[in-house]
């Protein structure tokens, strides 16, 4: 099945015909900045809006942000940790990944408390935990830092 875009368009217009208004919520940045660049909310129906939602953590987190990070990974003596979907987001200093591929130290967990093992075996190393995320994150972030008061 291969159709037009305009023909989608149509589509959509043909079915909205005679519905209630509503609403419909991305939830993605990826799928913001998409639906956006494509001009695509003036291309529904006056009955059909578009609303971003929060977006997730990677999505969401600020270009600064992501710049910061990849300082830190370049940093001589720090080992850079964080979750792998941080890993390929990109900024205009590149992503962890190209520091990654490069040889630098940074590497993939998949838990807060992996962080602390690399630390605990890399005594001659900063070991940089990179916490991005959000209520599903919360927890294991902060038994990470409990374990680690509770070593210092």
């Amino acid at each position: 099945m291969n159709h037009s875009v305009s023909e989608l368009i149509q589509g959509i217009h043909r079915l909205a015909r005679g519905l209630p208004p509503m609403t419909i919520m991305e939830v993605c940045g990826t799928h913001t900045a998409c639906i956006q660049k494509h001009g695509i909310p003036s291309l529904l129906p006056d009955n059909i809006t578009l609303v971003s939602g929060p977006g997730c953590p990677v999505c969401v987190t600020a270009e600064e942000e992501i710049a910061q990070a990849i300082f830190m990974a370049r940093q001589q003596g720090v080992i850079f940790t964080c979750f792998g979907d941080m890993m390929r987001v990109p900024c205009q200093q590149g992503s962890l990944y190209a520091l990654y591929e490069q040889g630098k130290e940074v590497r993939l967990v998949t838990s807060p408390m992996d962080a602390l093992k690399i630390a605990i075996d890399n005594p001659s190393k900063q070991v940089v935990y990179f916490g991005v995320g959000f209520e599903t994150t919360t927890p294991h972030t902060a038994a990470l830092a409990e374990a680690v008061a509770a070593q210092s």
